[in-house]
This record gives structure tokens, sequence and C-alpha cells, in this order.
């Protein structure tokens, strides 16, 4: 049985042979290779293939009139809405968030025919209807602009359409609109001629019109494809179209039905499989398709290009990560006919870049560059094409060099001077006149758009010297340079300054982007076909494999709140509604499944964040129904998992003590181990190693703001400033009352000299210094108020460093640790450690010496025995001595004491279970190996390198 494909290929030929001019009208042009590769296999003669209009270019001719940029409709419609509501409207900004959305709405009333008049009467008192409250207060302002909005829709969509007509431009419905109303004047072109329309599904009223006017005028047909499996059955949403147009049409004898009983007659052999995630099903999608052509190239020595197998991604945005996966040994048999997005390619990156940086000028109103975007900027891969001067290997060597001074530079912001001078010397690349364009003219969008020219003028003037990115950096620089130009002459030609904000241009330039894509070369009618799902119309596959199988794609997501006319009135006037979408999607499902042998399915297992995305319902019907009316039709199921990694593969990482000993011995004899050290080899031992014995650092990063650690810092340094004058000095309130604003500027001062280069007098610096303020205020009035009510207070020590010496077999290992502060309180002597966190009491109360080592909840707990213990070996006081956290922003709570039964006999099991430890860590036949307690690794540095 022939495909429909080919049936029409066979109409078109018998057509050419009784030398009938026709045209073709397809809803795209990608089934005219297949057609012309097919007639071309039919004929041992040349012909002229006849012409064809995709069912917009139709439109256009019978219109008269051209498609209208978006930009310039938006500008179009922004300047009626203003007018119209003068003061209640929003600005341009806020604007480009829902005019599409509005003009969506415009296409649908075109292109479905309805009185808009009508409609818009009625969506008006619809939303008054909401807003009715009898016997209450009269309406807020907000509620009025509301109200507003939908009155003077009528008036915004009559205004745009004639502002549009009188250029004899439109936007989409409107040409549609246009050519159904003036088909017998607009028609000439196409007397004599015989229009054979192919491909079709679900048409709009519009559509309707303008095909069955040349039904009527015996000037054409129209060939539809269906299977009775979803024809002749109502239940089945696929053929909802068709059988209305069966139905509908049913009188036109030029309306005919290509029809047949694949699902459910021929052999299916369907395998519907989960996977969890995009990577995993274009994984398993690349392995399927390696296999299947493999199968073919051992049964059959014919050509590869002979294949008949169509990877279908159902989410166009699987593309990139199905790329990866295609089998190399294969990739010039796979015709790739989905564009890649030109959004996703280097430039759209580096015009981000730029938006971020005059984003971060503008905030912090002057000339200011934020050192992570900096980065960023020099490690962008088209940053040597946009800024090196002489081209040769010293350009790379400059850029790391250049990287590497930003980064121990400790600086979060810089100005163009210090830019100037943290490459001053360099020979091959130069980014003064980049910089210097971005610090100057705020607020002039208009030199924004001269910048970004300047840009890509630099990107193309040097594109040529590197051929590995040339072609592919020109496309880009000529969709980029097209669209600059298009918002050019719409919105900088006049002195109205529509766009206020840089965001905003970077929206348009965005939009503008958004529909472009790079084309990938290849066999457009041979070997494996990577297609879009809408391309397949008229297209048929033997194989199929097709991806992203979940609710929400297949088919595709409702929608609801992606339209201004309520739902039940879209209902009322005939328009189309998520319903309709969703036929429309079963339709190409099932129109692909009718005419394949062998079909994957692959669904992602793994719901969002949301609990959605469940696997297809079109999986669920092909399990319960076509295998019961489908006796040839066989079902498989199966779950691909990904690779299991056992107990012993999870501790693969295990470094043994011997092939470090002499590193070992100098740790604990000469360099010492701290608390944090030795929490760190209790908790997980190959951290330890890493940190302690390879000495292995994070990588370095580039803050975009100060952290809470760094507020910690500095409130530690205020503490310190303020309390070292006093060490052993009993205190007095006098001794510790400050003024805010002498606070303020010894804050100020501690976040200069801990946050090299930052400013601290804006933004989250401003809020982080006020709230370092507001914290060390609070602790030095609380102590004010317990010296009011008599305590004794002495300053013993303050960020001081204490050490010892523990015996462990003949080994004498250095302790170490630095104390926040020790004091005497009345009779008592305090070790105090400040947490600018919480505090939880619990894991202060301990009851064995076990619980600090065995957990790293008692981390906090240990730290403070061990400060005891450095204590007590230097001291040897018999006074009371007291170890705790303080909270300082939890003030109120006091001391966060370590709770025992008995202190002294917890401090000696303490040294006994530490002793044991070290005896571990020295012992040379020792293993350093991961932690079972995978709450240790959450936020470990080295998980990256220890993969657990």
């Amino acid at each position: 049985m022939k495909n429909y494909l080919e049936y029409i290929g066979d109409l078109i030929i018998q057509h050419i042979q009784q030398e009938q001019e026709i045209i073709l009208v397809l809803p795209n042009k990608r089934p005219v290779a297949f057609l012309q590769h097919y007639i071309a296999s039919q004929l041992n003669k040349p012909i002229w293939f006849p012409q064809v209009f995709t069912i917009e270019e139709l439109v256009c001719e019978l219109s008269v009139m051209q498609s209208a940029d978006p930009g310039y409709t938006a500008c179009c419609l922004y300047r009626i809405y203003k007018e119209l509501l003068q003061d209640q409207a929003d600005s341009f900004d806020d604007f480009l968030k829902w005019w599409n959305m509005l003009i969506s709405d415009f296409n649908d009333i075109d292109m479905y025919l309805v009185d808009a008049d009508s409609l818009f009467n009625y969506v008006n008192e619809a939303k008054a209807i909401d807003l009715w409250n009898p016997g209450q207060a009269t309406l807020t302002e907000l509620q009025q602009r509301y109200l507003s909005f939908w009155k003077h829709l009528p008036a915004l969509y009559k205004q745009l359409n004639e502002q549009l007509s009188n250029a004899h431009l439109g936007y989409r419905g409107m040409l549609y609109r246009k050519a159904a109303a003036n088909l017998s004047n607009n028609a000439s072109y196409f007397e004599g001629k015989q229009l054979i329309f192919a491909g079709f599904n679900a048409l709009s009223s519009s559509e309707e019109n303008i095909i069955a006017y040349f039904l009527k005028q015996q000037q054409g047909f129209i060939y539809w494809e269906a299977d009775e499996y979803y024809l002749n059955d109502k239940s089945q949403e696929a053929g909802k179209f068709l059988r209305y147009y069966k139905e509908h049409w049913g009188n036109y004898k030029n309306s005919i039905f290509y029809c047949n009983n694949r699902l459910s007659q021929e052999p299916k052999e369907i395998h519907i499989s989960g996977a969890p995630k995009s990577m995993m099903q274009a994984s398993y999608a690349g392995q399927l398709l390696k296999e299947l052509i493999d199968s073919h190239a051992s049964a059959n020595n014919s050509a590869l290009n002979a294949l008949d197998i169509a990877l279908i991604p159902a989410d166009e945005s699987q593309l990139n990560p199905m790329l990866y996966q295609l089998p190399a040994a294969y990739i010039k048999q796979i015709n790739i006919s989905m564009g890649y997005p030109i959004i996703s390619l280097p430039l759209y990156g580096l015009y981000e870049l730029v938006f971020e940086m005059i984003a971060f000028r503008d905030k912090h109103e002057q000339a200011l560059f934020n050192a992570s975007l900096l980065h960023r900027f020099f490690s962008h891969p088209y940053f040597p094409v946009l800024c090196a001067e002489n081209h040769d290997k010293g350009v790379g060597q400059e850029i790391n060099s250049l990287k590497k001074a930003l980064l121990l530079s400790g600086k979060i912001t810089y100005d163009v001077n210090d830019l100037a001078l943290l490459h001053k010397d360099y020979k091959h690349i130069n980014t003064f006149w980049f910089f210097d364009a971005v610090s100057k003219n705020k607020g002039d969008l208009s030199c924004v758009l001269k910048l970004l020219n300047n840009i890509n003028d630099h990107l193309s003037a040097s594109a040529n010297i590197h051929d590995s990115i040339k072609q592919l950096l020109q496309y880009q620089l000529s969709t980029y340079n097209q669209v600059l130009q298009d918002i050019h002459n719409i919105f900088f030609v006049d002195d109205e300054q529509l766009i206020k904000q840089s965001k905003t241009l970077l929206t348009l330039i965005t939009q503008g982007l958004q529909s472009s894509t790079v084309p990938f070369l290849g066999n457009a009618t041979g070997g494996v076909q990577f297609i879009g799902l809408l391309e397949t119309r008229m297209l048929h596959f033997d194989e199929l494999i097709i991806t992203g199988c979940n609710e929400g794609i297949l088919p595709g997501a409702k929608a609801a709140g992606n339209s201004f006319i309520p739902f039940d009135i879209r209902l009322s006037y005939q328009l189309p509604t998520y319903r309709d979408s969703e036929a429309v999607f079963a339709y190409h499902f099932y129109r692909l499944l009718q005419g394949a042998k062998k079909i994957h399915l692959i669904y992602n297992t793994e719901t969002d964040e949301f609990g959605s995305g469940e696997r297809s319902r079109f999986l669920s019907q092909i399990e319960k129904e076509i295998v019961l009316k489908n006796k040839q039709a066989t079902v498989r199921q199966s779950i691909i998992k990904l690779p299991e990694i056992s107990g012993s593969g999870r501790k693969s990482i295990r470094i043994a003590h011997q092939l470090h000993l002499d590193k070992i011995n100098n740790l604990l004899v000469n360099v010492g181990l701290s608390p944090t050290a030795l929490t760190s080899y209790k908790n997980c031992s190959l951290k330890f190693y890493f940190k302690y014995i390879e000495k292995i650092k994070e990588p370095d990063e580039i803050a975009d703001e100060v952290g809470a650690n760094i507020v910690g810092n500095v409130i530690h340094h205020v503490l310190e400033d303020i309390y070292l004058p006093l060490v052993s000095k009993e205190i007095t309130a006098k001794d510790i009352t400050y003024t805010t604003s002498a606070l303020e500027q010894m804050t100020v001062k501690a976040f200069e000299i801990i946050q090299v280069g930052s400013y601290a007098h804006s933004g989250k610096n401003l809020l982080f210094i006020q709230t370092a303020v507001r914290i060390i205020s609070k602790y030095l009035n609380d102590e004010i108020e317990q010296l009011n009510r008599a305590a004794k207070i002495s300053i013993m020590h303050i960020e001081e460093k204490f050490k010892t010496h523990m015996k462990v077999r003949d080994v004498m290992v250095l302790l170490q640790g630095k104390t926040d502060r020790i004091d005497k309180y009345n009779e008592a002597i305090r070790i105090i450690d400040y947490k600018t966190g919480s505090v939880d009491k619990r894991k202060l109360k301990i009851e064995t010496a076990d619980q600090l080592f065995m957990s790293q909840e008692y981390d906090k707990a240990f730290q403070l025995m061990f400060y005891r213990l450095l204590f007590d070996d230097l001291k040897k006081s018999d006074d009371n001595l007291i170890t705790g956290i303080l909270s300082l922003r939890k003030i109120s709570d006091g001391l966060n004491v370590v709770e025992t039964e008995d202190v002294n006999g917890l401090m000696k099991d303490f040294k006994i279970k530490l002793n044991a430890l070290l005896e571990k860590l020295l012992d040379e036949h020792g293993i350093f190996e991961q932690t079972d307690d995978i709450d240790v690794c959450a936020y470990c540095e080295y998980k990256n390198i220890c993969m657990k």
C-alpha cells in the first residue's frame, strides 16, 4: 500500500502528464524534497515541478499585504494604547510582558472570522461582573484601571488594524481575514490553475473559506490523510477535525479522504521505555538509533541512506542533549532538519554579559564593573576574537594572566582606571574601547545599541582569522545585525524614546532572535531524519524513535492563562482552546504511528518540582486500545535506570598512609592539628587527606557580593578591636560604650580591610554593614547591662592561639587552636566561641565522649572540649572553667555551654578518645577513605573529586 506522500506524488504526475498547470499548497515545505525524490524515481524524464505555496504564502498573495514585523506591530499597538489610556497606561517595559498575548488573541479573532466588537463587548461585561459588588464601597483606582483596559479593547483592535492597513501591513490573523474577505478580487493570479491542498488537519475559519472558495470554483482539490482507527471512533481526539470536515464538506467531490486502516490491521512492534531526565532519554535514543542502523547494515548491504528511520524529540528543547548522543560512526547519514536555536550559541551569551554589566553600572549609579562578570567576560569563547589585537600564541597567555590577576586581587568591583592598571602591560589584548563605552552615556540606550554594533564590527573584522569559528560566527553576526537594524529603525527614529531600560532592549533583541535558527547540512530525503514533530506532516517512516512522551509535551501544556479571553467566551465564539491543541497533537502522533512498523516511545520517569510530568496519556491509549483492536500489534515496556553504584564502588578511593608517612608526621609534629582539622578527619578521613595532606584548595571563585561569612569575619574583627586593649583588665560599662556612628566607622574600616576593593556605602554591602553594626551594638549593650547588674568581667585573652602537646605512641603531637575570647566572669573562667548563626543547644548536651567522635552533629561541642583541653594543659587552673558558644544573633540566649553530669570525667574520656583518633592517624597501615555518612558530603568542597 502506498503511503499518503506517494499518493500525492502520483496525483502530481497525473496532472503533469495531462499538461495541467497546478499549484501545490502545503502546511510547510518540508515534504517538497521527499515529493521531488519520489516523482524523480517514477519518471525517466525531466519535468517542471509545480509551484509550491505554503498556506502562509497563499494568504499573503490573496490579502495583497505584507506581514508586519513584530517589533513594528508592538510599537504601533503601544502608541495607540498609550493614547487611549493616557496616565493609566503601563510603561513600554511592562507592556512588552503582555502584548504578545493580546496579539495572539487578535490573531485568533481574525483567523476565525469572529465579530470583534461583539466579542470585546462580551469580555468587557464579563470583567465588569467579576468586580460587581452591590452595596459595597466604590471601585478602587486599580479596579477602575482594570475595567478601563477592557473597555478600550475594541478601539485598540480597530485602530491597530487601520494603522497597519494604511501601511499595507498586517499581523498574521489580520492577513487571513483580509484574504478570506477579498477572494473574488484578489484570486486572479490563480485563474486557470488547479490548486492541490495537502497535509492539512485543523483549519481556522478563514482557511476553510479560502480552500472552500477554490473548491467551489472547481479550481482545486483537498486531500485529507486519515486512518479509520481514529476517523470513525468519536472517542478518538485525533480524528476530531477530520470527522468535522468529512461531514461538513461531504457534498464536495473534490474534498477527498485518503483513508486506510493500518493502525488496526498492520503489524506494529511498539516499545515504551521510561528513562530519567533529558540526558538519559537522549542517551537511550542514541543507543537505539545505533542498534537500528547496525541491524540494517548487517542484514542488508544496501546504502545506509535508504534507511527509513525518524528520530523525533517531542520536546524540542532536547535537541542539544540529543545531538551529543548521535552515533558518531553514522553522523553523515543523519539529516538534522531541526535548526539549532541561535540564542543557544555563544554570541547571545556575550550580549547577556554586556547587559549584565550595564545593569550593574546603572544599579550602582557609577561606572563600576563586577569582578565575577569580568571573569566570565574574559573567559567567554569570543573574548579573544573581540579584544585581541595581535592574534598569536601570546593572546591566550595574556588572557590567563588577566584572569589570574583578577582572582588574586580579591576585589569585588573595579572602575575603568582599575581595569587599565590590571592589564596595562599587555600587548595582545585591548579592552579599553569596550569598558570605556560601557562606562559612558548612562541612560542613553542609543549608545548601547551603538556599542552592540561596535562589538559586532570587531567580531566580524577578526572572524576571518579564526577558521574554526568563522562561518558560524559570521552567520550569527548577520542575523544579529538585522535584528539591531530593525530595532533601530522602529524604536530610535524619532525623539520619543519608548525604551527606558536596558533590560527592555535585551528583551526586544531576544524576541527578534527567538525564531532564528542555524540550519544543519544533510541529505533531506535519505538516511536517518532527526526531525521535529510538526515537520513530519505528510512524511512516513518505517521506524520511529520519539522522546519526551510526557503530559505537557505530548500533548502540549494546556493554554490556560495564555489568553485575555476567558475559556467560556472562547467556546461561545468557537475560538480554539487547549482541547483543540491537544486534538492536533493527537492527530500528528497517531498519523506517524499508522505507517510505522517499529516504534520506540521514550518518556521521562522523573516528575518535576511541581509533581507534574507523568507519562503521556497517548501511551496508555496505546496499551489499552491499539493492542485490543490490532491483534498484530505488540507492546513491550521497560524502565531504563541509571547505572547503580555499589557500596564497594562508593569507597573506591582509598589512599594508604604508607605513601605519605613523611607528610603525616610533619603535619602532626611541626604544623599542628586544629579542632577543625580533627573534626575533618573524624568525619571523613579522605576529606582530611585532600585538605591537610595534599593541600588541595577549592577552585578560585569570585563572589558576586559579600557573603554571610564575610559579615562574621567583620564582626570578629570589630570585637577584637574593641576588647584587645582591655586584656588583663576588669572592664567597666564605660570601656565598651560606643556611639552608633563610631561603630559604623569601625565596621566599615574592618569591612574594607577584609574585603579589599569593595564599596561599603551602597547596595547590599551597606545592608551587610548595617546588620553587622546592629549585631555588635546588641552584644555590647547586653554586656553593659550585665556590668550594670554588678557582674565582674575581666578580659584574659582575645583571639589568642594556644598550643600543647599530646604524646601518642612515641610521637609528641602538636595540638593548637585560637579562641575568640577567654574571660573571668565573677568566679568562673569562660572560654567563648562566637557564632553569627544559631546554636542548637541539644547538640551541646553530652552524655558520653563517644558522641563527640561519632557524629558531625556534635562538632561544636568537640571544638569546645578541645579548647578546654588546651587551656587546662597550659593554665593548670583550679578555677571553675566553662566553655560555650555565644550566638551573636541571639544574645538573649546567653552563653550556650557544654552540659554534662561530670565534666572532669568527660574530659578524661575525651583525652582517651582523642589519643585513639591520633593513633589511627599515625598508623602506617591506615587508610584515608570516604565516609559512609552522606550528610557529611552535602556541602563538602571535594565532592566533585570524590564523586560520592
